[in-house]
């Protein structure tokens, strides 16, 4: 609907909107009902944009066959060719540029990008691969979008444009080793890839020397060790007021979560495993689960308030929970501990209350940090076009 409004006719608009939705992982469902929804929005009949729809994810597809979109394709079709490109492409493409070989003509389109404050080209080379990361800056801009906008606001400005999915809460910005997500709904778990989106409810479980580097929209980092378990329960971020609510399950495994920062008081970070509840405040923490569910819990920057669950947190099951009936918990939220920087505490299955904080060894410190650390990361993928990312 914005292309249209922005002057661009309505068959074109609808085909470089789905062509821009189906590499950014939209399912090719959700891009025709898009196409519907805007032309409704518009005023305009329904049926052509749905053609050009269709015609523009057919492309998209057809593009991912014929290779990787790599940087150079992409500025090729939606800055350079004027017969694909939006009108807001313009302002990019340094008079002339048409006219250059292909590698002078990329670097010019970058150079602007980057002089207007769009660094996702800079130092890049046309064969490089267009990243995740790399498509949401380039379609926010192209798409009448601010340059110099967060990543969250980025997202948020495509998510109303129906180029990115509503649930598309972060992204995946590093990994190396075997790990999977598993959609909610999905029959098969997906193998990341690393163009993957962070998905509302996604679960991710890594393998033997997996290990995961996830950046959430408001800023936010999650570090995923390697056999580890854990579930995006919650996550929801408001770039205008900065709120954010964001909530992870953790069933076995390590994490270490870097809070970002954030001016709004109700925002808040919670993470949940069989014998703990989290409350993070402008915190880095360290967090591992054995197979039996036992919680230790490290705090190295900010506060956390720790507690054991009660009946209303559905924590999730341990991977291995020891032989008899679970433990039996309480019908109401216990009081918490305030496990302050340097400290850390214990929550083990059947305990009333976690340990009282006190200081984490220094080992401890190290060798969990040591088990998040992404040594070896594999190289990164270019956005995904054979399907739901």
């Amino acid at each position: 609907e914005g292309l249209i409004r922005s002057g661009q006719k309505p068959e074109a608009a609808a085909h470089m909107a789905a062509y821009a939705a189906m590499l950014a992982g939209v399912p090719v469902n959700v891009v025709v009902q898009g196409a519907v929804a805007a032309a409704a929005a518009a005023g305009i009949e329904a049926a052509g944009i749905v053609q050009a729809a269709s015609q523009g994810a057919v492309a998209a597809a057809a593009a991912g066959v014929e290779g990787p979109m790599t940087k150079g394709k992409f500025v090729e079709r939606f800055f350079v060719d004027q017969a694909t490109r939006p009108p807001e492409a313009a302002a990019y493409v340094p008079e002339g540029a048409e006219a250059l070989p292909p590698a002078e003509r990329f670097a010019a389109v970058a150079g602007r990008l980057a002089a207007r404050g769009v660094k996702a080209l800079e130092g890049s080379k046309p064969e490089d691969p267009l990243t995740r990361t790399d498509f949401i800056a380039l379609y926010h801009v192209l798409s009448g979008g601010q340059p110099g906008a967060e990543l969250g606001e980025q997202k948020n400005f495509l998510k109303q444009k129906g180029i990115l999915e509503p649930d598309d809460v972060g992204l995946i910005k590093s990994f190396q080793g075997e790990a999977t997500i598993q959609r909610a709904g999905a029959d098969k778990p997906i193998k990341m890839t690393g163009a993957e989106a962070v998905i509302f409810r996604d679960s991710e479980e890594t393998t033997f020397g997996a290990r995961v580097e996830l950046l959430f929209d408001d800023g936010t980092t999650l570090s995923i060790s390697e056999d580890t378990v854990m579930t995006i329960d919650e996550m929801v971020y408001n770039p205008k007021d900065k709120f954010r609510a964001i909530k992870l399950r953790l069933r076995a495994g390590t994490i270490r979560v870097n809070t970002s920062a954030t001016e709004n008081p109700n925002s808040r970070v919670d993470v949940l495993t069989p014998t703990l509840v989290a409350g993070l405040r402008g915190t880095d923490a360290l967090l591992s689960v054995n197979p039996a569910g036992n919680t230790n819990l490290i705090t190295t920057v900010g506060t956390v308030d720790a507690r054991q669950p009660a009946v209303t947190d559905r924590p999730p099951a341990p991977r291995a929970p020891a032989p008899g009936p679970a433990p039996v918990l309480p019908a109401t939220p216990p009081p918490a501990v305030t496990v302050t920087p340097g400290n850390s505490t214990q929550s083990n299955v059947g305990a009333a209350a976690p340990t009282p904080p006190a200081p984490a060894p220094p080992a401890q410190i190290a060798a969990a940090t040591a088990a998040l650390a992404i040594t070896n990361p594999a190289p990164p993928a270019p956005v995904s076009m054979a399907g739901p990312a």
